[in-house]
């Protein structure tokens, strides 16, 4: 109820859209100390997760609205076990996602290069990391795309229950799915390592690419 200085407005309800969600105990992907990539298990271990976690994210679409990948920029939360290894990546915030499902997935290509490129540019093997992060998105995607094949039932009757038409989710899942299953996943990863080692190339990356 409003009460601030306007006063011709003093008791007027304001009613506000919200959500409530439990704490996420964890650490953001982007805000992980350069320091413990020194360890190499850590480090191969966060980089699968990343990949993991990248490959659904580039299915749905998750883009702000202006053909920019929403990833990798702190609603990803690395969750650790009892002994403080990297053990799932958990998504605290999905917005912007369905945001673009028509654009072919290797448009995307180069957002989905940035988390192996940011983080290859301070390690002491960059090409281990961007293994095992190209490998796991592959993995990831192939994955995927055999699971929606095997129970296409389950995937279509996902949004059923929702509103129908053009432009609701249910019209837009079914456009992510179309577009996955018409992608070629190793031709996808291609490029995606073409971008990284266009731009680790300009500062001596390219060498250390394996």
């Amino acid at each position: 109820t409003y009460f601030g200085r306007q006063q011709r407005y003093h008791g007027t309800r304001i009613w506000t859209t919200y959500y409530e969600r439990d704490f996420i105990e964890g650490l953001a992907t982007d805000k992980i100390p350069d320091a413990r990539f020194a360890d190499e298990p850590f480090m191969l271990k966060v980089a699968r997760l990343l990949g993991q976690a990248a490959a659904p994210n580039l299915v749905v679409g998750r883009t702000d609205g202006k053909g920019n990948v929403t990833f990798d920029s702190g609603d990803e939360m690395i969750l650790f076990d009892d002994e403080g290894n990297p053990r799932r990546i958990v998504v605290a915030d999905h917005a912007g996602t369905f945001n673009d499902v028509t654009s072919p997935l290797a448009a995307f290509a180069a957002g989905y290069a940035a988390p192996a490129v940011s983080r290859a540019k301070r390690l002491a093997r960059p090409a281990a990391f961007i293994d095992a992060y190209v490998e796991a998105f592959a993995k990831r995607l192939a994955d995927m795309k055999t699971e929606c094949r095997l129970k296409r039932h389950v995937f279509d009757a996902l949004f059923q229950g929702c509103r129908q038409g053009p432009g609701t989710f249910s019209d837009r899942w079914k456009a992510a799915l179309a577009r996955l299953e018409s992608t070629d996943i190793p031709e996808l990863t291609r490029v995606i390592r073409a971008h990284i080692s266009a731009a680790l190339a300009p500062e001596g990356g390219a060498k250390n690419l394996g």
